[in-house]
C-alpha cells in the first residue's frame, strides 16, 4: 500500500536552472547506476567462489557507493554525484520492485500457491509470532536504546514490522540464482515469503496511511473501491489481452508497441489503486497473478522484460538497498549494541517460529534452518518502514541511520548461511540424479518435451496431461523445446533493413511449424490450466543434444521425452522422418543426466480428423506398462504411477515371469482386479528376481494396486517366442505401453536384440516400434540414468557406429 517518497529537490521560485539541475539528476543516477552495475558485477566474480547469490554482490555495491565508503569522501560525491542521488534511486528502485513483482506474479504457479497455501500461511505466521514477542518485550530497552520520542505503540508497531517483515523480492533472487527454487522447499519459501510481505505491507498501509489520518469510514471507503477494481480487472484484464493475442495470428509475438501499450494501461491501474492506498508492488503482483499465462502477450513481456530487469533494474534496486548503510556508525558502542540487537532478535524469532512450523509439518532440522535464514532477509520494505518511522520522530538522525545499517548487515550476514545450507542440501540431493524410482510419492515433477515438428505435438501434450494427476499439475514443472536446426537458409534470411515492420525476427525461427507449436501449447494451456514454459532453440543438429542437456541442467529436469526418429504411415508401417533427429536423441540418451523418455507415435490419425481442442491430443486412458524387472523397468512403472494418479487414466502393471512350476504352464496366475487382498498374498509367494525389485514391487503394490489405482497381472512365459506371442494379443487393447529400455537382461528376451532395429529402445520397445508389430497404441521406452561404469551401453555402441 502507499508507501512514503522522498521528492527530488525542487527549482528555485523563478525557474532558472531548471534544465541544468535536470541534467545534473540524469547524469548523477547515470554514475550511480553504472557503478553499482559494475562494482556488484566485479564483486560478484570474487564472491561466487564461495557460493554467494548475485543479490548479495548488489548490495554490497551499494554499500561501497555508500556514506561506508566511496560517499564519505565529500571531494569525490561531489565530482561524481553533484545532486543528490537518493530520491532519484528511490523513485527507480519502487519501479524496479514493482517490474519485478509483475513478473514474479506472471511466473508464479498458483495452482502450487493454491496447494500450499495451508503449509506457506504455517510457516509465514509463525515466523511473525515470535518477533512480535520480542518486539513486545524488549520494546522498552530499545526504545531508551535508540532515543526515540513518540508514543510506544506507534514504535512497537514498527519495531514489529521491522523484525517480522521478509523482503520477498531478495528471497526470490536467492532463490533462482542458486537454483534451490526448483525444489519444492524452494517453492515453498517462495511462497511463505510472498505471504509474509504482503501482510506485513497491509498492516503498514492500515496503520499509517489510512486510520492515522482519515477516518475509519474513508479508509473502509477507499479499500472497497480498491478491491473492486482488483475484481473487475480480474476479469476485464484476461479479456483485454485475449483480444491482443487474436490480433496478427500470424505473428508469434506482440509488437514494441502494443507492449507499450499495455504497460501504460498497467502502469495506469496501478497508480489508481496506489492513490487509494495501496502499495505499488501489491497492486503489480495481482495484476501479474490475475495475467493470462497463455498466448503471445505473456511470452513477449517475458521475453521484454526480463532482461533489462534482471540486468539492470535490480542491481540498482539491491544497490539502493546497500546505499543506506553506514557502517561507520557501529564505531559507537551504543549504536552497535542497537545493531546487534535488532539483528538477534530477527534472526531468533525467524528460527524459533519457522524451525516449530518445520517440526509440525515434518521437515527436517536443516530444512527447517534453511528457511528461517531465508525468511529473515531485509529489504526495501524495512527502508520504507524506517523512513516513515523516522518522518514521525520515532527515531533520531543517528538512529535512523543504524537501522538502516541494520537492515542492510542483517542481508548480508544472511547470505553466506544460505548459500551454504543451500550447496549442503543441494550436494546431498542432486550430486546423482535422484530418479522417478526413488523419488517421494507426491514430489514435484520435471518435465522437458523435446518436440522437431508439429505432427508431434498433439500427443505429447495429451503425455502431460495425463503427467498432471488429480490435482492438475500443482506438483508438475512443464518446459516444451522445440528443437530447430539452424541451417544455411536460416542464417542468410532477409536483413533487418528489407524486413518489413509488423515481422518479427523470432517469427521465423522454426517457419509455419514454430506457429502451429506455439498455437498449440498456448491452446493447451488455455483449456488444461496447466502452465507451460516453452522455449525455442535453433542450433546445428551436431550440437543441438547440448542445448537439451543444458536445460535440464538449469530446471533440475526429471525426465525428458524425446519424440521417435520414425513416424508411422497410413498403412500401419514405420517410415524414418530424418535419419538426424535419431542422432541427436542417441546424443541426448548418451549425455543427458536424468531419466530418458523415448515417445513413439502410433496412433493412425483418419485424414481431416479434428485434434482436441485444448492442444494436446486424446492420447493415455488404458495404459500397460511390461515389467520384466531390472531399473528401466522400475523407473518405467514409477512414472505410470504418476499417471495413475489422473481420474481419466487407467493403468495396468503386467509382470512377465518364467513358468518354472507345473501350475503355471498354461500362462496368466491371477488378476488383481478380482481381489486387492489376495494379490499381496500371492506376491509373497513368488520368488522375485531381485531383491531391488521385491522392494520396489512391495512398496508400489501398497501404494497403488491395493487402494485400486493401478491393475496387476502376471503372465508366465518360458522363452521369448512365447512372450512375442502373448504381447501380440495386446494389439489394439491399450491406448499407451510404457516399458523400461534394459528388458535385454530378463531370461523372457533373450535372443531378441540380435534382430532389433534400434538397440536405444531395448528389445521391447524396438518391437513395439517395428513395422512388424501394427499396434495401435503409442509407445513410451524409459530409461533411468545410472553413473557409467566400465562397460559400454548399448546407447554408446549405437552412437559410436554412427
Amino acid at each position: 500500500m502507499a508507501d512514503e517518497r522522498e521528492l527530488p529537490p525542487s527549482c528555485d521560485p523563478m525557474g532558472n536552472g531548471m534544465l541544468s539541475r535536470s541534467t545534473e539528476a540524469l547524469i548523477s543516477i547515470c554514475f550511480e547506476g553504472f557503478f553499482m552495475i559494475c562494482i556488484g558485477s566485479f564483486l560478484h566474480r570474487a564472491l561466487k567462489y564461495a557460493g554467494q547469490p548475485r543479490v548479495i554482490s548488489q548490495i554490497l555495491a551499494g554499500v561501497v557507493l555508500g556514506p561506508t565508503f566511496w560517499s564519505r569522501d565529500s571531494l569525490v560525491t561531489h565530482f561524481f554525484f553533484p545532486r543528490d542521488p537518493k530520491p532519484y534511486l528511490l523513485a527507480i528502485g519502487t519501479f524496479g520492485r514493482c517490474i519485478f513483482m509483475f513478473l514474479v506474479g506472471l511466473e508464479l504457479d498458483v495452482a502450487y500457491l493454491w496447494k500450499t497455501r495451508r503449509e506457506a500461511a504455517l510457516i509465514a505466521y509463525s515466523g511473525i509470532v515470535p518477533c512480535t514477542f520480542f518486539a513486545l518485550v524488549f520494546m522498552g530497552p530499545l526504545y531508551a536504546l535508540g532515543g526515540a520520542t513518540a508514543e510506544k505503540i506507534k514504535f512497537f508497531l514498527f519495531l514489529s514490522l521491522l523484525l517480522s517483515n521478509t523482503a520477498s523480492p531478495i528471497l526470490i533472487r536467492m532463490c533462482a540464482e542458486m537454483r534451490f527454487g526448483l525444489f519444492d522447499l524452494g517453492r515453498l519459501a517462495v511462497s511463505a515469503a510472498l505471504l509474509n510481505d504482503l501482510t506485513c505491507l497491509f498492516v503498514f498501509a492500515v496503520a499509517t496511511s489510512q486510520v492515522v489520518r482519515y477516518e475509519l469510514v474513508s479508509f473502509l471507503v477507499s479499500f472497497s473501491i480498491g478491491v473492486s477494481i482488483i475484481v473487475a480487472m480480474a476479469f476485464l484484464l484476461p479479456f483485454m489481452v485475449r483480444k491482443m493475442n487474436q490480433l496478427h495470428p500470424n505473428r508469434r509475438n506482440l509488437k514494441f508497441t502494443q507492449i507499450l501499450w499495455l504497460l501504460m494501461v498497467l502502469w495506469a491501474i496501478s497508480s489508481a489503486l496506489d492513490l487509494l492506498g495501496f502499495n505499488g508492488m501489491t497492486s503489480w503482483f495481482v495484476l501479474g497473478l490475475t495475467f493470462p499465462r497463455e498466448g503471445k502477450a505473456r511470452r513477449t513481456l517475458l521475453q521484454q522484460l526480463v532482461g533489462p530487469v534482471h540486468n539492470v533494474v535490480l542491481p540498482v534496486y539491491f544497490g539502493y538497498t546497500g546505499f543506506h548503510a553506514n557502517f561507520s556508525v557501529l564505531s559507537d558502542p551504543r549504536m552497535s549494541l542497537l545493531v546487534f540487537a535488532v539483528v538477534g532478535l530477527s534472526t531468533l524469532g525467524k528460527i524459533l517460529g519457522t524451525l516449530a512450523a518445520a517440526t509440525y509439518l515434518r521437515l527436517t532440522l536443516a530444512e527447517g534452518l534453511l528457511l528461517s535464514f531465508l525468511l529473515n532477509v531485509k529489504g526495501h520494505i524495512h527502508i520504507i518502514v524506517l523512513s516513515s518511522s523516522h518522518a514521525r520522530g520515532l527515531w533520531n538522525a543517528k538512529s535512523h541511520v543504524t537501522m538502516l545499517t541494520t537492515v542492510v548487515l542483517c542481508t548480508i550476514m544472511t547470505g553466506p548461511v544460505v548459500a551454504f545450507l543451500v550447496n549442503r542440501r543441494k550436494t546431498a540431493l542432486e550430486v546423482d540424479h535422484v530418479g522417478l524410482e526413488e523419488s517421494r510419492p507426491g514430489s514435484g515433477l520435471r518435465l522437458l518435451v523435446c518436440v522437431y515438428n508439429a505432427d508431434q505435438i498433439g500427443r505429447l501434450l495429451g503425455l502431460v496431461e495425463a503427467s498432471s494427476g488429480e490435482d492438475r499439475g500443482a506438483h508438475l514443472t512443464v518446459n516444451t523445446l522445440h528443437l530447430v536446426e539452424l541451417t544455411e537458409e536460416a542464417t542468410t534470411n532477409l536483413f533487418y533493413q528489407q524486413r518489413p515492420e509488423d515481422e518479427d525476427e523470432e517469427d521465423d525461427l522454426g517457419g509455419d511449424d514454430g506457429r502451429v507449436i506455439t498455437d498449440a501449447v498456448d491452446s493447451f494451456i488455455l483449456h488444461s490450466g496447466i502452465p507451460v514454459h516453452h522455449r525455442i532453440v535453433c542450433s546445428a543438429m551436431d550440437s543441438i543434444h547440448l542445448d537439451v542437456c543444458s536445460l535440464v541442467e538449469e530446471t533440475r529436469g526429471s525426465i525428458v521425452i524425446l519424440p521417435f526418429h520414425k513416424h508411422q504411415r497410413v498403412d500401419g508401417s514405420m517410415e524414418v522422418t530424418r535419419e538426424a533427429y535419431r542422432t541427436a536423441n542417441l546424443k541426448v540418451l548418451r549425455r543427458v543426466r536424468c531419466t530418458v523418455g523415448v515417445f513413439v507415435d502410433r496412433h493412425r490419425r483418419l485424414k481431416g480428423a479434428p485434434k482436441a481442442s485444448s492442444g494436446g491430443e486424446d492420447l493415455t486412458h488404458n495404459v500397460l506398462v511390461l515389467f520384466f524387472g531390472g531399473p528401466d523397468d522400475r523407473e518405467a512403472a514409477s512414472y505410470a504411477g504418476r499417471l495413475a494418479d489422473h481420474p481419466a487414466v487407467t493403468v495396468t502393471l503386467l509382470r512377465f515371469l518364467p513358468a518354472t512350476d507345473a501350475q503355471n504352464e498354461e500362462g496368466v496366475a491371477f488378476d488383481s482386479n478380482k481381489n486387492n487382498d489376495d494379490v499381496l498374498v500371492a506376491i509373497s509367494k513368488h520368488h522375485m528376481e531381485g531383491d531391488a525389485d521385491a522392494a520396489f514391487l512391495s512398496s508400489f503394490l501398497q501404494r497403488y494396486v491395493t487402494p485400486g489405482l493401478i491393475s496387476y497381472q502376471e503372465m508366465y512365459m518360458r522363452n521369448s517366442a512365447e512372450t512375442v506371442t502373448a504381447l501380440r494379443e495386446l494389439e489394439g487393447m491399450y491406448s499407451l505401453y510404457i516399458m523400461g529400455k534394459g528388458a535385454g537382461s530378463s531370461p523372457l528376451t533373450v535372443g531378441m536384440s540380435d534382430w532389433e532395429e534400434c538397440p536405444e529402445l531395448g528389445p521391447m520397445g524396438d518391437l513395439f516400434a517395428s513395422s512388424d508389430f501394427t499396434t495401435h497404441g503409442s509407445v513410451l521406452v524409459i530409461r533411468q540414468y545410472r553413473k557409467s561404469g566400465g562397460s559400454k551401453s548399448t546407447v554408446d555402441e549405437e552412437f559410436e557406429q554412427l
